[in-house]
């Protein structure tokens, strides 16, 4: 259907683009409501990604003083697989 707006042609309707309003609308809301999912999933669950760094962190700290010379390599596996084992635990 064609429709004559003030500048004298067709308007947008015409050309038959309406859906793409529609489509924008539904594409705009499906990525409010799953900005929303992702922030309340990070707000819920802090624990999982400081477990991580902090694993990260210990295992830096083990393989430095492995490094130095402060413990041997016996000492440095049991440690090393006491956190791996703390990590499956908690996973």
């Amino acid at each position: 259907m064609w429709t004559w707006h003030w500048g004298g042609g067709p308007g947008v309707m015409a050309y038959g683009s309406w859906w793409i309003g529609g489509v924008m609308t539904i594409v705009f809301w499906a990525l409010v409501i799953a900005g929303i999912v992702l922030l309340v999933r990070a707000l819920t669950s802090p624990g999982r990604t400081w477990a991580r760094a902090e694993e990260s962190r210990a295992m830096a700290i083990l393989e430095e003083r492995f490094a130095r010379g402060e413990i041997t390599a016996e000492e440095f596996r049991h440690m090393r697989d006491e956190l791996r084992q703390s990590r499956r635990s908690s996973v």
